[in-house]
């Protein structure tokens, strides 16, 4: 996969302009002094390669700002540029014969455009006004910072433009971000209610950077919050088509300075078009070369610009039919049921951007997503043979968001901003289940169930230079803000209404400071660059619940230290410390949320009843804090062209924790003394009463042949039995999560007389991964077990491009791992799938305009590879015997997508 990361000699004030492609458009700082012209010269070797990439290498040899709109320069191509140059006539051979011209708008800071001028960038100024391209470049925001104009540098981002995730084969979000190394399906569309999680019934796919959970990833759509789907949990990323998405911005590191809560395992941020000049349309269809899963899509862009500002509108359609346990031999024996969905999407999104005088800006970002699924699946529950549902679950997704945002220059070095941004996610749905097992077996039950979320936030900043430095102007942000969430409804999984409507608003406000101390003019022995970022971040949480929740966390103030040192051009060396601080999620805090199940089998080898109380919140359920480093490098040696290699060591410190106490792949009933926390004798009544109050009767499930409808007698009664146990899955505060690990990136751009190819690779080592329950029970592995990440896992990519003719190939790589629920400890094999794209426009001769055709196809899972078989027997991991983890693999076997495209 190939990913774009800007090196440290691109980082002086290097953003990325939303609505350009990643490959197509960098924008590069310079950090000369005003005096620098275009007839400077500069010493360039750029090799043959797409336009996109050539324009961000000379970039980066001549330390100028480009604006290139992927409007322009998508699908062109460029010649090598070497030897001793100015930055005019190097732009000059670089673009010969593309029908594309260099303008450089200030001594600094350059944008493509077409020569007859016929083109130009999506925003124009005001008549009478300047030309804002300059400034233009000075509002853009990349993941990581809250400063414009400035790269995160001494922070691990990696940006995959459009045609990156096109060339992965992905013609899906879902799809895209499984192949991230760094990313865990915990909650994916694969095989629903079939894992330990069976929160998930309606396939929602969300991210999960390093395997830590869900709530542990912040995801944005536009550098913004959205609200949670899949009852709260997580936000469902199946909701963004692929054909709207401009980049997607990865941040493998802690950033609660930044964002606030949810961002201590990453942040992952989608960004929709924004510059488009015309029309797209686009068409795909395709599916399983075994099995009845078929999938299509289309999707109609519509794009113009004004005197002083531009707009987009598109819309997507994505369908996709189910494929069925019984069109694959290794879940046959799981029974009745889907591994993927029913799924019907459609989704209308616009931009608008407009300059109301030469200092005011507006912009309006608004879109509305549907989604139909319908998963059915027979599951044992548990996982004996006393017990089994079958269960259909229907339920439509409505998701709308929409902001509106205001940029106003008080000066040419100062600016304020105001930003409201509203997202709302309403489930509803119908559940039918059917009992086994059951003398006489009931008939079906149904049931609905709707959750309704929604997020408000408003934040208000103040940015710019804050003073000059040695190594280039200091610059700052400061804000304050209010984020409103709620959530209320009916589970899926208990049939159980919220308590009342869960409401919380958190007040924030932040700072930032960006400080170059050394730059490359200053000629600095060994200290060729260095950089100083300084960011905290102050929240405050009110519980606004109605009834009141009657938990007050307080606020905290979270910091965050970033330096990047480059001792020599080729080589960079950063890193960052940063401090987080997590309130439990509304859904956490709810109550009515958990079950609780009686049923009877051995334990300890002898007969015995087990309670169990599962995901309700323990009663002093407190919030999460973290600690995060990093430490990384960079290295792209100038005598080796084209060559770049990176790596970061991260080390995740978790306090408090919220999760179930953890197994470590251990049976809690075969051995109780290993598991003290997960499987114990009940310490009281009261004990047993409250869990019975707290949370509902799962599925009737009550094989002790007490009454439960009246909790105290009940109570009573349970305790008085000699053999009963407490199975506890309650979320609690953990007293130990610390992972560390090791990421690594190479890549090499070679050009022959044959082609251009581009080889990359992205692998992470997961070093050590534990939890602990509490700090009297041991310390358990999270690593290498069904259901948890693999201690490795990585995609190797190699590309080629000959005029318009593209292909990549792509290997993905999960490392093998223990079942150690099964009988002699099975290894579960490693898992290598190859990925196919192939692309070809297709332009009348002589053509250099965009209306140009792409035909592509994409097969993923070339070689059709079934996913490693876990083995025989009872799981704690996978409820259900499917035969396969749907967490690090998935059952579509080889995938074959066709799609055209044509721009006019």
């Amino acid at each position: 996969m190939k990913n774009h990361q800007v090196s440290g000699r691109e980082r002086q004030a290097s953003f990325w302009k939303p609505g350009l492609s990643a490959g197509a458009a960098v924008l590069l700082a310079a950090s000369l002094p005003p005096a620098y012209a275009q007839e400077q010269r500069f010493s360039f070797d750029i090799s043959p390669q797409p336009l996109s990439s050539a324009l961000l290498e000379l970039g980066r040899q001549a330390n100028l700002s480009v604006l290139a709109p992927s409007s322009l320069v998508d699908d062109k191509s460029a010649p090598g540029v070497r030897g001793d140059l100015s930055a005019n006539d190097a732009f000059m051979r670089l673009l010969a014969g593309s029908g594309l011209r260099a303008e450089f708008v200030n001594p600094t800071a350059v944008r493509i455009v077409a020569q007859d001028d016929a083109r130009l960038p999506a925003r124009r100024p005001a008549p009478g006004a300047p030309e804002q391209a300059s400034r233009e470049t000075e509002r853009i925001i990349v993941t990581g910072t809250t400063i414009t104009g400035v790269y995160p540098a001494s922070s691990p981002v990696t940006i995959y433009s459009a045609d990156d995730i096109a060339r992965t084969g992905a013609t899906t979000m879902e799809q895209f971000i499984a192949k991230v190394p760094q990313n865990l399906g915990t909650f994916s569309q694969y095989a629903a209610g079939s894992t330990v999680d069976a929160g998930n019934p309606n396939g929602v796919t969300s991210a999960d950077m390093r395997g830590l959970g869900v709530g542990t990833t912040l995801t944005l759509l536009n550098g913004r919050r959205v609200a949670n789907s899949n009852s709260g949990q997580s936000v469902d990323i199946s909701l963004i088509p692929a054909s709207a998405i401009e980049r997607v911005e990865i941040l493998t590191d802690g950033a609660s300075a930044i964002y606030g809560s949810d961002a201590i395992g990453g942040v992952v941020n989608f960004v929709l078009k924004k510059d488009f000049e015309g029309a797209e349309t686009r068409a795909s269809i395709g599916g399983v070369t075994d099995g009845g899963m078929k999938q299509g899509g289309f999707s109609q862009s519509l794009g113009g610009s004004w005197t002083g500002g531009s707009g987009l509108l598109a819309y997507n359609y994505h369908s996709a039919s189910a494929l069925d346990r019984s069109e694959r031999d290794y879940s046959t024996p799981a029974g009745q049921g889907t591994l993927t969905p029913n799924d019907i999407r459609h989704n209308v999104f616009t931009t608008l951007q407009h300059d109301v005088t030469s200092q005011l800006r507006l912009g309006l970002d608004a879109g509305y997503a549907w989604r139909k699924v319908k998963n059915t699946y027979t599951v044992p529950f548990p996982a004996f043979e006393s017990f089994s549902t079958f269960n259909s679950y229907a339920s439509t997704t409505r998701q709308a968001f929409g902001s509106l945002g205001a940029v106003y220059d008080i000066t040419d070095d100062l600016m304020a901003s105001v930003d409201v941004s509203y997202s709302r996610t309403d489930v509803e749905g119908e559940r039918a289940s059917v009992y086994f097992n059951q003398a006489p077996t009931p008939p079906p039950t149904f049931s609905d169930f709707s959750t309704l979320g929604s997020s408000l936030d408003a934040v208000a900043k103040l940015e710019g230079v804050l003073l000059d430095l040695p190594g280039g102007s200091a610059r700052f942000s400061v804000g304050a803000g209010v984020l409103e969430e709620t959530f209320e409804g009916i589970s899926a999984v208990t049939n159980a209404q919220s308590a009342g409507e869960l409401g919380r608003q958190t007040l924030y406000g932040f700072g930032e400071v960006f400080l170059p101390l050394v730059s490359p003019k200053l000629d600095i022995p060994f200290v060729r660059q260095l950089e100083l970022s300084l960011a905290s971040r102050f929240t405050d949480y009110r519980d606004t619940s109605e009834p009141g929740i009657d938990q007050d966390f307080g606020s905290s103030v979270d910091p965050k230290v970033g330096l990047l040192w480059s001792p020599s051009e080729d080589l960079n060396l950063r890193g960052t410390y940063g401090r987080s601080f997590r309130a439990p999620s509304l859904t956490q805090l709810d109550r009515t949320s958990g079950a609780h199940y009686i049923f009877d089998l051995p334990v300890d080898g002898s007969p015995a009843y087990v309670m169990a109380i599962v995901a309700y919140p323990a009663p002093d359920l407190k919030p999460e804090t973290a600690e995060t480093y990093t430490l990384g490098f960079d290295f792209e040696p100038e005598a080796m062209s084209g060559f770049k290699l990176s790596g970061t060591y991260y080390s995740i410190d978790y306090t408090d924790r919220i999760g179930a106490a953890p197994t470590g792949g251990l049976s809690p009933f075969d051995n109780t003394s290993l598991l003290p926390d997960v499987i114990y004798r009940p310490p009281s009544a009261a004990f047993i009463e409250e869990g019975l109050r707290a949370s509902s009767l799962f599925a009737n499930l009550n094989t002790s042949g007490i009454d439960l409808s009246d909790p105290q007698a009940a109570s009573s009664a349970l305790f008085a039995l000699p053999s009963l146990w407490i199975y506890d899955v309650r979320l609690r505060n953990l007293a130990l999560s610390r992972q560390h690990g090791f990421d690594l990136s190479v890549s090499q751009s070679v050009s022959t007389g044959w082609g251009d190819l581009n080889l990359a690779a992205n692998v992470t080592r997961i070093l050590g991964y534990k939890q602990q329950s509490s700090p009297s029970a041991p310390a358990r592995t999270a690593t290498d077990i069904p259901g948890a990440p693999p201690d490795l896992r990585g995609r190797l990519s190699a590309g080629w491009s000959n005029g318009p003719l593209q292909a990549t190939l792509g290997v993905n790589y999960v490392d093998d791992y223990s079942n150690p629920w099964v009988a002699g400890n099975p290894a579960v094999k490693s898992w290598t799938t190859v990925d196919l794209n192939i692309g070809y426009d297709v332009r009348a001769e002589g053509d250099a305009s965009d209306e140009v055709v792409r035909l592509s196809l994409s097969v993923q899972n070339l070689l059709d590879e079934d996913p490693p078989f876990l083995g025989e027997g009872s799981n704690q991991a996978i409820l259900a015997p499917i035969g396969f983890d749907p967490v690090n693999a998935n059952p579509l076997g080889r995938l074959i997508m066709f799609s055209v495209s044509r721009k006019w």
